[in-house]
């Protein structure tokens, strides 16, 4: 995202500046990083979100732990590589930091909140030790936990790789939760 200004003088006739600004507006070209791509909507927990095009979805089985219910996972098309990304869902009740602390990589002791889109997450990136950790962020549907890790580790630096975590802000600014 670029957020820009521009800045015209005219001297105090605007009269001639406004078909001017008009013209160069008229040059530039918005585009949407995720046209084409697809939609998963879940409608039972009100999730919704949009993933490549190029990307094939599944059951996220890798965050059961502690009582989740995995609910999407995505990886390239026709790749045996790992799922690139994963979501899961908890009971009702569990989006608490204390919750959320049980998810802790070594290293930090807090997650970090960070906006993007319209959301706010509460995030864990790489943690300490030489152990390789998910970008893991989670979110408060209502109450509940949902988590949501992105996979695709680097084993050189242990986390997930930058292109991944392009990708990672993409499908996260497209996240709603509708319930």
């Amino acid at each position: 995202k670029f957020i820009f200004e521009l800045t015209f003088f005219s001297g105090g006739d605007d009269s001639q500046l406004i078909p001017s600004i008009d013209l160069i507006l008229s040059t530039f070209t918005f585009t949407d990083a995720t046209a084409g791509w697809k939609t998963y909507t879940n409608t039972q927990y009100g999730i919704e979100l949009r993933y490549p095009a190029d990307f094939e979805p599944g059951l996220w089985t890798g965050s059961g732990v502690l009582g989740g219910t995995g609910l999407l996972s995505i990886r390239q098309q026709g790749e045996t590589h790992p799922t690139i990304m994963g979501m899961a869902i908890y009971p009702q009740g569990t989006f608490t930091i204390p919750f959320i602390n049980k998810f802790q990589p070594t290293g930090p002791s807090a997650p970090t909140i960070v906006n993007i889109g319209n959301n706010q997450f509460y995030f864990y990136g790489p943690g300490g030790g030489g152990i390789a950790y998910a970008d893991r962020y989670f979110f408060n549907a209502n109450g509940r936990l949902v988590v949501i890790d992105f996979t695709d580790v680097d084993q050189q630096d242990r986390s997930p790789s930058a292109s991944t975590q392009q990708l990672e802000q993409q499908i996260l600014s497209t996240f709603k939760f509708t319930k």
